[in-house]
């Protein structure tokens, strides 16, 4: 892209380790395609751009980063927008979510732009314990006492709101935030003292680093598709509403090892679930690869919102409600009268957990009740409330 000579520069470690681990982990894969522009904002987009208008290429991973506290508005909006369409097109991307645990920047609680974006898939960092025979014991959260030591980026967003797919599964004990985009959504070894054999420069090398994360997801998505269309399915697509469809269902600790064993990544603990430290943990291979390529779990409609609030103001109404989990928005009954909401929401497709209804006339008490949707239905009324 934008005249880059394709010759490898300051960031070829990063290409080859890209490349080397996807063949590593899809060794069947066709063709592995390498798009390069140049290490600035424009360069990034047009790459970006590029990857969405070939609309080639359905499971791809990136490396590069910059945590959103030194990133432009302007270029994260931008962003924002490419992958929008590479999950309406079917494409799932996944990135690396940095390797300064919960500093981002080097000195405050900041995570990594584009791994905070809400249609991007980022990947984190454990550190892998094996037993004497190289059969797997267990992982903790990738911290390696420093920030220059290493460690797994995660934290929360201070650009984007939560999305639906995180609403109503973020425990206090995780630190994260039920307001505000939680990252990392998934995780794999990335401690570089038990890291990957990388050939570059004409001898092997160990790298770790979230930047093994992301190609290693996206390779083990590309297994994922190639069972899927055998199975006469479509391809994945944005992974994050599957992966947290399964890690709140019954096959979670089937699907997932759970990091839970209270390490943080300099600033969030690992704890039970799903935690800023290492998302949802990393995969049992087989067992993900089976649910994900097989016949999707039945989806449910989600239960009633709860804790309903209604604050009135001048010729206003602000309501507030907690988050029901699996909603992908929100409709709003309005009535002048006890039970006289109706049936037909005057207010729907809200996908925040509060309205502000203007316009009212002051004087007149108006009754709210609130249902949540997704695509397999809609839940019960909420309880109502008056102003």
């Amino acid at each position: 892209m934008d005249r880059v000579s394709g010759r490898p520069g300051s960031g070829a470690t990063e290409v080859t380790l890209d490349i080397e681990l996807q063949v590593a982990m899809a060794p069947g894969a066709s063709r592995i395609m390498v798009y390069e522009g140049p290490n600035t904002d424009p360069g990034i987009l047009d790459t970006y751009n590029k990857i969405v208008t070939d609309n080639q290429a359905k499971q791809i991973s990136t490396c590069w980063g910059l945590s959103e506290t030194q990133s432009s508005s302007a270029i994260m909006n931008s962003e924002n927008s490419v992958f929008q369409q590479m999950a309406a097109q079917g494409q799932s991307i996944f990135a690396a979510s940095g390797d300064s645990g919960a500093y981002d920047n080097g000195s405050t609680l900041s995570v990594d732009d584009p791994a905070s974006q809400p249609f991007m898939t980022g990947t984190g960092g454990t550190q892998l314990f094996v037993n004497s025979g190289e059969t797997y014991n267990h992982e903790t959260a990738w911290n390696n006492g420093s920030q220059s030591g290493g460690a797994g980026g995660g934290g929360i967003s201070a650009v984007w709101s939560i999305p639906s797919y995180q609403q109503g599964l973020i425990s206090a004990s995780s630190k994260g935030s039920t307001t505000m985009r939680n990252v990392p959504d998934i995780s794999i070894n990335a401690d570089q003292y038990t890291g990957y054999s990388i050939y570059y420069g004409g001898e092997w090398w160990i790298f770790g680093g979230t930047s093994c994360s992301a190609p290693l997801w996206a390779a083990f998505t590309a297994r994922v598709n190639q069972q899927r269309l055998a199975n006469g399915m479509s391809v994945l697509g944005f992974a994050n509403p599957p992966l947290y469809q399964i890690g709140t269902g019954t096959n979670y600790s089937l699907d997932f090892h759970d990091i839970a064993d209270g390490n943080t990544n300099l600033y969030y603990a690992s704890v039970a679930g799903f935690d800023d430290a290492t998302g949802w943990g990393s995969f049992n291979g087989a067992n993900l690869l089976a649910d994900l390529s097989g016949p999707p779990q039945p989806l449910k409609p989600p239960a009633a919102p709860q804790n309903l609030t209604a604050s009135a103001g001048n010729a206003a109404v602000t309501l507030s409600w907690s988050a029901s989990a699996g909603a992908t928005g929100y409709s709003i009954y309005r009535g002048t009268s006890s039970g006289g909401e109706g049936s037909a929401a005057f207010k729907t497709g809200i996908t925040a957990t509060s309205f502000t209804d203007s316009g009212l006339t002051n004087g007149t008490t108006y009754y709210y009740r609130i249902t949540a949707g997704n695509s397999a239905g809609t839940s019960g009324f909420s309880e109502p409330r008056k102003r």
